[in-house]
């Protein structure tokens, strides 16, 4: 478990560039996993509308985005990535929705609470239309499996 691990990569690789430490972590956690083993970590995401409106005076953590995490598995040799959009936040999340639209879709219609502000309903009503609406959740529980030999 990695939970919140790679966004601090800054403090435990200094001088490291962050996606070749967060490589060879996610390499080591690999080799020692037993085959048929899982590795998980609650990751902020990198394009969340909190983030994107902008706080500005923070120093913000390197972060990356649905695409850079399932990449960063896959080149560890980690397959069948899961990714899970965390609704409020990944510590205490009333909702895990998993991240393909269909299911996005049934959140947002049946158990997401709706905004009372115009403005921000069809903003979201947009981006769920185009399908990017999920690419936004502030937080992601990932999940990624080490293959089992032969199989």
């Amino acid at each position: 478990m990695l939970p919140g691990v790679l966004a601090d990569v800054k403090r435990w690789a200094p001088g490291a560039r962050p996606r070749q430490a967060w490589e060879s972590l996610l390499r080591a956690v690999h080799t020692r996993l037993k085959p048929g083993g899982h590795v998980f970590w609650a990751a902020e995401n990198r394009w969340a509308f909190p983030r994107a409106t902008g706080t500005g005076a923070a120093p913000r953590p390197v972060l990356v985005s649905v695409g850079g995490y399932r990449a960063l598995l896959a080149k560890a040799g980690f397959s069948a990535i899961r990714i899970w959009c965390a609704f409020p936040d990944w510590e205490d999340a009333r909702f895990l929705v998993e991240c393909h639209q269909p299911v996005f879709d049934y959140f947002l219609h049946v158990l997401a609470p709706r905004s009372r502000r115009v403005e921000r309903r069809a903003v979201r009503g947009v981006l769920n239309t185009l399908g990017a609406l999920k690419y936004t959740a502030r937080w992601y529980w990932i999940l990624g499996r080490r293959e089992v030999a032969g199989g």
